[in-house]
């Protein structure tokens, strides 16, 4: 912003040349110059924040907002994949109980079943030294 020419009039408070030209401040001219310097930095200062809070804060917001987003998800899916290989371990661990139980059913059923035979074939053993027993004495 360019300072008017008038500025330099009305009652002197100070003067001074610049080459051939001699300039006069008077006092009113002097505040209207320090008011327009304190408007121009203020608007320095302005911009100064904008550019603070645009280039910096928002992006920084921006990331947070992102980063806690991609966090959340990671943790969504984590959450996932933990519930998913419970129900696997679950029902892994209630497969192998019931083969483990199918499998002890059928190894008892096989040792009674040769238990038994066992017996069976001592009964019959028992049985034919009977006979044979009785027969030695009908004909004794």
């Amino acid at each position: 912003m360019a300072i008017p020419d008038a500025a330099f009039s009305a009652v002197p408070l100070c003067s001074c040349t610049a080459g051939r030209t001699e300039y006069t401040v008077s006092l009113l001219n002097y505040s209207y110059l320090l008011v327009v310097k304190l408007v121009q930095s203020i608007r320095k200062l302005r911009l100064s924040a904008g550019m603070q809070v645009g280039y910096f804060w928002i992006t920084l917001t921006a990331m947070i907002l992102l980063y806690s987003g991609i966090y959340r998800v990671a943790l969504d899916l984590h959450r996932r994949s933990e519930e998913k290989r419970r129900k696997q371990a679950t029902s892994l661990a209630a497969m192998a109980q019931h083969t483990v139980s199918h499998l002890g059913t059928a190894v008892v059923g096989i040792t009674r079943t040769a238990k038994l035979d066992a017996q069976l074939i001592q009964q019959q053993q028992l049985q034919q030294q009977q006979q044979q027993q009785q027969l030695q004495q009908v004909m004794n």
